[in-house]
């Protein structure tokens, strides 16, 4: 309100400089932000793709009460080698990790309900 609107711009006066245009940097930060927003995002899609593989995986197996079955049977596979080994470190890791193999093709029952 109360602006002088000016149609051609060639028969205008020149009475005043225009305004000085601050441009606003607003979202823009330095080197060092930069870098850590990039690092974030990429280290944020590539922990999202993680975590829907490993659930992927997890249902592939036969779900968490399965995993959750080969795990127990491992520790406790290793637990008896080490009792009857005595310090042989490679019978217990062995017989760990054939528990777990064990585990995981044993079928647990569903719950019912």
């Amino acid at each position: 309100m109360g602006e002088r609107v000016v149609i051609n711009p060639a028969s205008a006066a020149p009475s005043e400089a225009p305004p000085r245009v601050v441009p606003l940097d607003y979202g823009h930060g330095g080197r060092a932000s930069d870098w850590w927003r990039k690092f974030s995002a990429a280290f944020a899609e590539r922990a999202a793709g993680a975590i829907q593989f490993l659930g992927m995986m997890i249902g592939l197996i036969g779900g968490v009460r399965q995993l959750v079955f080969a795990i127990g049977l491992a520790f406790l596979a290793g637990g008896l080698a080490d009792a009857l080994s005595h310090g042989h470190d490679d019978a217990v890791i062995a017989k760990s990790f054939g528990g777990f193999l064990i585990g995981l093709v044993l079928p647990v029952p569903k719950r019912k309900g």
